[in-house]
Parts: C-alpha cells; sequence; structure tokens
C-alpha cells in the first residue's frame, strides 16, 4: 500500500471521542467526569460507536484503563438504570442489548414498547411489561398490544406447555391489580395442570421467578401438593416451599426430604450448600438427628468432588462456582475452624485429614488450621507426622507470610500491568477495532484476548496482596525450622548434609534449595528442632533426615 493510500484509508476522529479524550485528557480527570456524569460517558461512547454500543463494549473503554473493576460494578448498576429510564437513550429495533442516544428524546412507555418487541423470548416478554407496568398504568396506548399478546397464548393453545402457564399466571395478576381488564376466559390453573403430564418438568421451565413463585402457590389448589413441593424443592431451593410445608404441619416431608439431601449431597450438591447455609442454626435440623459434624464432612468432600472435577474439564463453570460456596462455607466464614475449636480430638482428626488430603486446596488453609489445632492441643498427634513442639514459634501462619522484597516485587509487578501493559492493550484495541469487521478481526481478538488475561492477572495479583502478611525478619525463630532459617541436613540415606532455607512460596527457588513453608517438602519439616530425625515419604520418593543446625537465613 503507498503513503497515499494509506493516509487516504485513514479517519479522522471527532474531538469528544472517547479514544481522544483518553489522549487529551489526564486518568483522574476521566475519571472524576464518568463517575460524575455517567449520562455524560454514556453518551460520549456510545456516539463514539457510530451511535450504536452495547454495555460490553461501553465496559472496554471503561475497565481498567478509567475505572477499576470495583469501581465499574457500582457505576454500571447506576448507568443501566439510566439507559433505562433515561429517554435521551433508546435500543436498536432488533437488538435489544445495543443502546443508541436519541435525537429526539422517547417516553418511558414507548422505551419499554420497543423493548418489548425487540426481545425474542417469551420470559422475556414477561419481564418487559413488568417493567412497563412499573412505570406506566394500563391505559396507555402502548398496554393494549402487550397484553393481547399474552391473553391470545391463552384463547389459541392447543396443548398445556410453560407458555401457556405463564401467560396464565401473569394475566391473572395483572387482572387482581386491574380487575376491568378480566378477558373473561373461563380457564383455572387447576384446569391446565390436569392437562400437564409432568408438573415436575412444566415448573422447571418457568424462567421468571414471580411466576415461579405464583406457580408454587396456585399449586396448593391440588390434594397433593406437599409431595410436589418435596418433588420440586431441590431444584427451586425456595425457603417458601418448606416454611409451607412447615406450617401445613408436614414435619415428616422435611425431614425426609433433609435427610435425602445429605445422604445424596453429590447429586445434590447445589440443594446441600442452601440447606447447610440456611438451617444450619435451625433446632429442627439438630432433632432430625443431621449433625452438624456430617455437615463438614460432606461439605469437605464436595471441595475434594469439585476440584477434581474441574481438573477433569467436567461443567467447570458450575463445578467452580459451587468449590468456591462450599470453601467459603468451611474456611472463609470459620465455621470450620470454629467447630475445631470446640470439638474433642477425634473430630479434630477426622475432619483435619479431610482437609489435608484435598491435594488441590491453597495450602496456607491447612497450615493455619494446624496451627489453630495445635494453640489448643499443643501435644496433638497429627496422623502420619511427627508430634510437634508445643510451640511454633513466635510467628503465627495466618494468610501468605512474604518477605517486605518479594511484597515489593508483586507491587511493582501490578503497577506495571496497571500503568504500562493495560493502557497499551486499550490502545491495540482501539487500533484494531479500527480496522473494520470484528468478527473476522484477528487483530482485534487478539487484543481482547489479552485484554482479559490482564485483567485476570491484575485480580489474582490484588487478592495475593491482600492477604500477603509481611514478615519481620527480627522475629526469625531458630529453635525450629520456620519462616526465614537456614537448616543443614543429614540425609541418612546418603551420608550426605544438605542445606535448604525455608520461605515462601513467593521466594521459593528449589534450583537454589529454597523451599515454601506451603510445599509438601517444607510442611514436613516445619516446626522440627535440632537433633530431631524425621522419615516421610512424598510421591513415592523416601526421605529420611536428622536436623543438623538451624541458623537465620539470607534476606
Amino acid at each position: 500500500m503507498s503513503l497515499k493510500m494509506a493516509v487516504n484509508a485513514l479517519s479522522s476522529l471527532q474531538r469528544d471521542h472517547i479514544w481522544v479524550l483518553k489522549v487529551t485528557k489526564s486518568k483522574d480527570e476521566l475519571r472524576s467526569m464518568v463517575k460524575e456524569d455517567p449520562s455524560w460517558a454514556l453518551r460520549t461512547i456510545i456516539r463514539s460507536f457510530d451511535n450504536a454500543a452495547n454495555m460490553k463494549q461501553i465496559k472496554a473503554e471503561l475497565v481498567p484503563s478509567i475505572l477499576t473493576p470495583s469501581e465499574w460494578s457500582s457505576w454500571s448498576t447506576n448507568a443501566r438504570k439510566r439507559l433505562k429510564e433515561d429517554t435521551s437513550f433508546g435500543n436498536l429495533p432488533d437488538k435489544i442489548d445495543v443502546f443508541v442516544v436519541r435525537e429526539q428524546p422517547i417516553s418511558v412507555e414507548e422505551k419499554a414498547f420497543n423493548r418489548f418487541k425487540a426481545v425474542k423470548s417469551f420470559f422475556g416478554k414477561v419481564a418487559a411489561l413488568r417493567d412497563f407496568l412499573g412505570s406506566a398504568k394500563p391505559e396507555s396506548e402502548y398496554f393494549s398490544e402487550m397484553f393481547s399478546y399474552f391473553v391470545n397464548i391463552l384463547k389459541a393453545y392447543a396443548s398445556v406447555n410453560e407458555q401457556v402457564v405463564g401467560s396464565f399466571l401473569l394475566v391473572e395478576h395483572i387482572v387482581e391489580d386491574y380487575p376491568y381488564l378480566n378477558p373473561g376466559l373461563g380457564i383455572t390453573f387447576k384446569d391446565l395442570i390436569e392437562e400437564t403430564d409432568d408438573i415436575m418438568a412444566l415448573f422447571g421451565k418457568i424462567e421468571d421467578s414471580e411466576l415461579a413463585k405464583r406457580f408454587l402457590a396456585e399449586l396448593k389448589a391440588l390434594d397433593e401438593w406437599p409431595e410436589y413441593y418435596v418433588k420440586i424443592f431441590p431444584t427451586s431451593l425456595s425457603k417458601y416451599i418448606i416454611d409451607e410445608l412447615y406450617a401445613a404441619g408436614h414435619d415428616d416431608l422435611v425431614q425426609s426430604l433433609f435427610s435425602d439431601i445429605m445422604e445424596k449431597y453429590r447429586e445434590n450438591r447445589e440443594a446441600f450448600i442452601w440447606l447447610a447455609k440456611h438451617f444450619e442454626n435451625d433446632p429442627r435440623v439438630a432433632e432430625y438427628g443431621i449433625e452438624y459434624e456430617k455437615i463438614l464432612i460432606n461439605m469437605t468432600h464436595l471441595v475434594d468432588i469439585t476440584f477434581r472435577e474441574i481438573t477433569n474439564r467436567r461443567d467447570v463453570s458450575s463445578n467452580r462456582k459451587l468449590n468456591r460456596q462450599a470453601q467459603n462455607f468451611l474456611f472463609k466464614e470459620k465455621r470450620l475452624e470454629n467447630y475445631l475449636m470446640k470439638a474433642d480430638e477425634d473430630s479434630i482428626h477426622r475432619l483435619y485429614t479431610l482437609v489435608s488430603d484435598v491435594k488441590d486446596l491453597d495450602p496456607s488453609i491447612s497450615i493455619e488450621l494446624k496451627h489453630k489445632i495445635i494453640e489448643r492441643f499443643p501435644n496433638f498427634k497429627f496422623f502420619g507426622e511427627p508430634a510437634p513442639a508445643a510451640s511454633v514459634g513466635r510467628v503465627k501462619i495466618k494468610g501468605l507470610i512474604v518477605t517486605a522484597s518479594s511484597y515489593q516485587r508483586k507491587q511493582d509487578e501490578l503497577r506495571h500491568i496497571i500503568d504500562v501493559e493495560i493502557p497499551e492493550n486499550s490502545r491495540e484495541i482501539g487500533t484494531a477495532s479500527a480496522l473494520g469487521d470484528l468478527r473476522e478481526n484477528a487483530e482485534y481478538k487478539a487484543a481482547k484476548e489479552k485484554q482479559e488475561l490482564l485483567n485476570l492477572n491484575v485480580s489474582r495479583l490484588k487478592d495475593d496482596l491482600d492477604k500477603a502478611q509481611i514478615f519481620d525478619k527480627n522475629q526469625v525463630d531458630t529453635e525450629q525450622v520456620s519462616f526465614g532459617t537456614r537448616v543443614e541436613l543429614l540425609n541418612n540415606n546418603t551420608g550426605k548434609v544438605e542445606t535448604y532455607a525455608f520461605f515462601g512460596p513467593w521466594e521459593s527457588d528449589p534450583n537454589k534449595n529454597v523451599i515454601s513453608y506451603q510445599s509438601p517438602f517444607g510442611m514436613k519439616l516445619w516446626g522440627l528442632k535440632e537433633g530431631e530425625h524425621i522419615d516421610f515419604s512424598i510421591n513415592e520418593n523416601h526421605y529420611d533426615y536428622t536436623v543438623k543446625s538451624i541458623a537465620k537465613g539470607d534476606f
């Protein structure tokens, strides 16, 4: 391509284009403008994309070059509300998620009506009609067409499905508030249910939560409603179901339901976690013979199961969600730790062994639990390990222990990503998006993938820095193998002396014999004193050592 052709191919940007503003204004000034006037920011970005942009595009222009991910979370909520309510914004007729800036203001009623026409799914139309009634009255000229859509489904149905039942429940709800709108169809919920072959399957297809709750309420018109409630619960997880069963005196059904979910927690994972969280302090659970320790055991098994299935690429998104919920229940919310601080030694052995056997779990979790146990029982004997010393030194391990220099390196790495790599990537995205059709634009796709990776790295580094604790090098305990020590070990298998420095995962360098206290090798040697002997196996390799000396390591 000649220089002349290249120049002719270029297009100039308006002065108020978001890319121009990013270059001509400071980051702090632009952040202040975006946060103080979200409507201005939305108009600016939408117009920068030929007056058509979705929330994903808007976010790409703001995060992380102007707003942080946490700032975006609250800002986007406000922005969505303005896009919905501000009459200067509209949607493309055939794309409900693409926003435009209108030259002529549009009424809130017309905006809601346009959303109703644009959305394709049945339950999307239900939500659109509900939004309409939240800002307008049925007397509106637009309401009749929307309401008729659902009435006509009821008039013309040949067989009962989720759209028919959903239409009935919605129309019934509207008529309750506005009786004069009653279309006089003469249909009851019971009539529809009697034409249904599989009530469970039908309920599972009701995607709207408000309609699902009305479905459950209407179901009580059937004599066998308690049995249906029990069958529905594992997939709906509604406290309403349990409360209604209790109110009707069906404690026996609730007990049977709870016990079955406890017993089959692998098959009913979401239901098990939900019950554990919502009914852990309910005295009736204890009366049902469900022991709290059993809940903790099952929850620990669930952490292990979901880790393994994530590794095997099975339902990764669902398993990650369940794994996070189970870990929060056990560790972040300290239920397991609190229980161990009151339990007897047999229970501690059972639970700690289960936790330590979860190989993908963050090692700092089992280490912290171990030291909590030792604080309570100084002479506690862990299965497969030598009896620990009465003290673990002056340093209590909580979170991630790091040196000041490694902490600084991580901070520098985070700062470099935020201040250098992310702005460079934003410019790459801008340049690539100007090349044309984004669906066939390899440069754009590569830049967007890099953006996701950079954002993940920022999130990971921030999490790591949040839980890191800087070790005071003046507190090194040379009475035992601990953080910051240099240890000489006699290898009883070879007769040779080996020297290791014990630090954390950020300082670890096995090639230089710098060992992390979180590694399997480091955990075996942690707490040993000079002259003590230990033999153990890791990955079928047998080790046999005697501690010769312990000194302060090099920081």
